[in-house]
């Protein structure tokens, strides 16, 4: 009968033959130093100090918003209701004065501009 025990297999590992690529003499620029460093050339008065960049990261959990979920939905909802109010009396009121209809169109590319450039 047939026996369904597993039984390891002796692997072997082979490693393949890797050659170290020849290394060849690099040409320096002149404004590079022979340790790999910029050199710069400007004059002392023109040289301006770069900060190093930071290596810290910001986690999630460091940064805290000011502001309450309820917070972000009142300030919405008010935009939305104003948003609405301005164009159907833009739409409505045929003798609005010119800077309203000025905003009311740039309210309107605003919030287009806003919406659906994502």
């Amino acid at each position: 009968m047939l026996s369904l025990e597993r039984t390891p297999v002796p692997l072997k590992l082979v490693q393949p033959a890797v050659t170290e690529p020849e290394l060849q003499p690099i040409k320096l620029a002149s404004n590079v130093e022979s340790s790999g460093s910029f050199v710069n050339r400007c004059p002392q008065s023109q040289q301006v100090d770069i900060p190093e960049p930071s290596t810290s990261r910001v986690r999630a959990e460091d940064v805290m918003i000011p502001y309450s979920i309820s917070m972000g939905l009142i300030i919405f909802a008010i935009f939305i209701i104003s948003f609405i109010v301005v164009i159907v009396i833009h739409g409505v009121v045929h003798n609005t004065p010119i800077l309203f209809k000025f905003f009311a169109n740039i309210y309107l590319a605003i919030v287009s501009l806003t919406v659906f450039s994502y």
